[in-house]
């Protein structure tokens, strides 16, 4: 049997015929009837496991690999890596509660093997609800998992038996009964995998949206810190951020509480809370004596809602619902019709959330009918909380709004902006919306989608604003008036006009609400109040518009598609002023009648050709002294093939992978007379580029941009053959490493390559599979050893297709040339605009060292990460509800903060509220030339300058574009890349001259920071 075992588990070529799932089920047959044998093939099924699920996902059989997984428990059902990799699939496919479970348990099982790993237990477990069950973790099977034949219509458990060494830790370290409920209620979602397909309806075919989202992977996990990291990332995609704003929003809280009780008070006895969240809006009524049906569409806050109210001894009085409210019928969901609705399915926007459609539902089927005038009456007429909301209006200038929405500066290191160009952002009116994209086959629309406005928190945008005119009520929407909401969803828009009271430059309109709860208590999320809420922000397209006092700008307001559409009509003269009001045009009246249209001058445009960008790609264009510092950098990479260090017989090529528009190519171009092949990835980006490298005299025929279909199937210029297959996985993390070597007899390519060779696997041998450092190798050893031996032979020069450009600006869609295989210049995108490594960046380092020629760089050279300690109550906020003083005694926070995550991405650091407690510290440097290991670690000494709570670890990141050019900072005011921050937790108090040791950690681009004592 053990030789039977050996074959199976023997290495194989892929191109000899290499089966993984063959191997599967051998390796699954043997080690069912020999049990004995499992500890000794123990890693090596592992990593055949991963190699069967990976072919599995390539061919879209999502449901197959799950099955895997559900025989691979049975046979390791302690097993801490095959938990962690079950969840990795889970979340590439899109079910994130479920994957944060496997995450944890990992983490558990982790844990648990360290501190005891020989001895086995069975442990008692309590279940939120009290029953006790036991396990025997180190058994050969598990019971829990039944025949698959008989699981398919098996509901998912809730006794969590699969958990027990989860409630041991817990029991271990006298845990309370209310963090036991806690992680009890989370550990439920990871039920058996075949079950999951059951309950889930699994169809591959639907979920293809959540793969683009999920698509980028999970590392591999090789350590229980990795698994932590794993777990705060989907935890981070089930609950959004605003979730710890808003429990932490007193004022907002309080508001709500005492609206409901008088509700209830004044007879109010069957609630339905719509969009129930954490369930906090039903515990305010169920605590009057409400019987409350309390509806969420999302899974796991559905769940988390359950949770507290049963903790809180109220779950006889809230019953929960997974569903959307407009699913719910009568007698099915609910006994009758109640008396009050609570919702607060309101965004910046108001309406964004859905509450108009949402509404017009439950008064026609859910709700008593309203009641117009008199005392309230419960019984018989129905009313909703908030009662109703009024969109007040402001026009701004703000510079910083500005840069994210349209092109501010003609002249970009003497790169000149065609006057008849304009770029500006996506967030527009839905009529120009689809004048730009709605016939446009060539748009990838997943990642242009519509956005009537975006949010901004104007008290803290860089720079501040300054009102134009006074906040104007645009809009009053009557929430206890079905009329009210049908009609305004059908209502031509409103128009108003405002009068300027200070010149300047109109760059956005702004717009927030008064929440009117009842006829006592409203809330407001003007700026400058203490809310959660941010606001919404309608950018000004169109050439500049300045205004002077005195002038009145024209606003229309509408939301026929449910969302609220503010928009600028232009400046209207005075004397048109009055044709749009009564007698008096501060009456509310006007509010609730479509005005007539004035005669407003609208400042023409004379471009001819727009480009719509996202904001962050406007944000970067804008960065002048980011341009500065890259210009610099390609005159040095550059200026040495000039000076004779580079051979320069030929034109330099160019492999341009930074992600949207860029003005790097064209700097190149005009620097070096380099040949570019860059990936704008949209149809417009490409003539964008074109016509800019036209308009600044720049040879057009030196720019060639990669086909969008292609790079879906080929890596960085290597053609997808059996061999460059391997390095596909490898590069999402997917090694075969112990029983799938690597074409280890082969030598690393002589081009670029040697400096590699010799320290590569010593460097990286803590990432093997099962965390050892074995003798078969590293991941970053075996993935250059790939490329070495895929690069032996010659490439072929059509792997990738350049598409060159005609002179009339059209990019032919049929027209292909060949591309470089080796390159003297490869751009990485680095970082993200908010403020993170792009994951994976070293193993892409890795790989497109292997790509260049003797002499060549990585653009950018390095990425120094920076920290500083602060103090921070507005972080610590963002990241977690604060106690129980916030929720009003409710004791939400041990529940909801299981979803916290410490990691702050989009922190603007120069008007982020804190204290600096250190001075600006290196903390890690990243050097993309040399790195050869995905994991890297540094220990600083930071010395305290001020006394304080240390809350958070501010980070940002610096980068080094070349060698010799001076780096770019991430903490520059006007940065279109933001800073991050890391929770502490729990905060340390320090004071001036205390040294403390800062730990950091950086797995292929994702950071870990933490505190140490000295």
């Amino acid at each position: 049997m053990e030789e039977f075992v050996g074959e199976a588990m023997e290495p194989e070529a892929e191109d000899s015929g290499f089966d993984a799932g063959d191997i599967f089920a051998k390796a699954v047959l043997v080690l069912t009837l020999r049990p004995r044998l499992r500890s000794a093939w123990q890693v090596a099924f592992r990593q055949i496991l991963q190699a069967w699920r990976n072919e599995l996902v390539a061919l879209d059989r999502g449901r197959d690999a799950l099955d895997c997984y559900d025989l691979a428990i049975r046979l390791f059902p302690g097993d801490p890596h095959i938990s962690n990799s079950l969840g990795e699939l889970l979340f590439s496919l899109g079910f994130c509660d479920e994957a944060a479970a496997w995450f944890l348990r990992a983490e558990r099982q982790g844990q648990r093997q360290r501190r005891d790993p020989a001895k086995t237990r069975v442990v008692q477990l309590r279940s939120p609800s009290g029953s006790e069950s036991t396990s025997d973790l180190s058994s050969d099977s598990d019971p829990n998992f039944k025949s698959e034949r008989s699981e398919n219509l098996v509901e998912p458990r809730t006794n969590m038996k699969v958990f027990s060494e989860f409630d041991t830790q817990l029991a271990e370290s006298h845990k309370s009964d209310l963090e036991a409920s806690a992680f009890g209620m989370l550990l439920e979602n990871a039920n058996s995998t075949r079950m999951l397909n059951s309950r889930l309806q699994f169809d591959l075919g639907d979920n293809k949206g959540s793969k683009s989202d999920f698509g980028s992977g999970i590392p591999t996990g090789l350590s229980m810190k990795q698994a932590r990291e794993n777990f705060e990332r989907a935890a981070g995609c089930l609950v959004q951020r605003w979730h710890f704003l808003m429990l932490n929003d007193h004022q907002r809280n309080v508001a709500f509480r005492d609206a409901v009780r008088a509700a209830v008070r004044a007879g109010a006895h069957t609630v339905l809370d719509i969009g129930t969240g954490t369930g906090l809006l039903s515990l305010f009524a169920a605590d009057e004596g409400a019987a409350v049906w309390a509806v969420e569409v999302s899974v796991p806050m559905a769940r988390l809602a359950r949770h507290v109210t049963s903790f809180h001894g109220l779950a006889h009085r809230v019953r929960v619902l997974e569903a959307h409210s407009t699913q719910l019928t009568i007698p099915r969901d609910l006994p009758k019709r109640v008396s009050l609705v609570v919702t607060e399915t309101v965004d910046a926007g108001l309406l964004g959330e859905g509450i108009v459609e949402t509404l017009i539902h439950a008064w026609k089927y859910l709700l008593l009918p309203p009641q117009h005038d008199g005392t309230p009456d419960f019984e018989h007429y129905g009313r909703v909380i908030p009662a109703g909301a009024t969109v007040f209006v402001c026009g701004l200038e703000c510079p910083a709004i500005r840069r994210q929405h349209r092109l501010c500066v003609q002249n970009v290191c003497g790169l000149k902006v065609p006057p008849r160009m304009y770029f500006q952002s996506i967030v527009c009116g839905k009529d120009m919306f689809l004048e730009a994209f709605g016939d446009d086959e060539d748009c990838d629309l997943d990642s242009m989608r519509w956005e009537p406005y975006t949010t901004e928190r104007l008290s803290r945008v860089p720079g501040g604003f300054v009102p134009l005119f006074q906040p104007t009520a645009a809009l009053f929407v009557d929430f206890n008036s079905l009329t009210d909401l049908v009609g305004l969803l059908s209502r031509a828009p409103w128009h108003s006009l405002m009068e300027v009271e200070r010149s300047g430059t109109l760059d956005v309109l702004a717009a927030w609400f008064n929440l009117q709860l009842d006829d006592e208590f409203s809330l407001s999320t003007e700026p400058g109040t203490n809310t959660c809420w941010e606001q919404a922000i309608f950018p000004i397209h169109g050439p500049q518009m300045c205004v002077q006092a005195g002038d009145s700008v024209q606003v229309s307001t509408s939301c026929q598609d449910g969302y609220l559409q503010v928009t600028c009509e232009g400046i209207a003269p005075p004397e048109k002023t009055s044709q749009c009001f009564d007698d008096d045009p501060n009456s509310s009246s006007t509010l609730t009648w479509t005005l007539p249209p004035t005669e407003a001058s609208v400042p023409q445009s004379t471009a001819d050709f727009t480009v719509i960008l996202q904001p962050w790609e406007l944000l970067r264009l804008n960065d002048v002294e980011f341009w500065e510092c890259a210009n610099l950098a390609v005159e040095d990479v550059f200026g040495e093939r000039r000076r004779g260090h580079v051979d320069g017989k030929h034109s330099p090529v160019v492999l341009d992978l930074t992600e949207g528009l860029s003005l790097l190519p064209l700097l190149m171009v005009r620097c070096g007379g380099c040949v570019v092949s860059a990936y704008p990835r949209r149809q417009d980006s490409m003539e964008a580029v074109f016509k800019l490298a036209k308009a600044n005299g720049l040879p057009t025929n030196n720019l060639r941009f990669l086909d969008p279909l292609d790079m879906d199937d080929k890596l960085f210029g290597i053609n997808i053959s059996a061999s460059s297959r391997k390095i596909e996985r490898l590069m999402h993390f997917n090694s075969l490493q112990s029983f799938l070597e690597i074409d280890q007899k082969s030598n690393l390519n002589a081009q670029g390559m040697e400096e590699v060779s010799a320290s590569a696997a010593p460097d990286s041998r803590a990432l093997t599979q099962d965390g050892s450092s074995d003798a078969h190798g590293s991941l970053s050893a075996n993935l250059e050893a790939e490329v070495g031996s895929s690069s032996q032979q010659p490439l072929n020069c059509g792997t990738i297709s350049g598409n060159p450009i005609h002179e009339n600006g059209d990019v032919p869609q049929g027209s292909r040339e060949g591309i470089q295989d080796l390159w003297d210049v490869v751009v990485l995108d680095a970082v993200e605009t908010c403020g993170i490594i792009r994951e994976g960046i070293i193993q892409k380092a890795i790989v497109a060292r292997s790509m260049l020629k003797p002499g060549g760089r990585i653009f950018p050279h390095c990425i120094v990460v920076m920290g500083q300690l602060v103090q921070s109550e507005a972080l610590e906020k963002q990241g977690a509800v604060q106690g129980k003083n916030p929720t009003l005694g409710y004791n939400i926070a041990p529940f909801v903060n299981l979803y916290a995550v410490p990691l702050q991405q989009n922190v603007h650091l120069d008007t982020l509220p804190h204290r600096a407690l250190s001075h600006p510290t290196v903390l890690l440097q990243l050097d993309l030339m040399v790195c050869r290991s995905t994991l890297m670690e540094r220990t600083t000494k930071v010395c305290i300058t001020a006394a304080g709570k240390a809350s958070a670890i501010a980070l940002w990141l610096d980068l080094g574009l070349s060698s010799n050019a001076p780096r770019i900072s991430a903490s520059r005011p006007s940065s279109h890349i933001l800073q991050t921050a890391t929770l502490v937790q729990p905060e340390w108090v320090v004071s001036p001259g205390q040294s403390i040791h800062v730990r950091t950690t950086c797995r292929d681009g994702c950071l870990d920071v933490q505190l140490d004592t000295i």
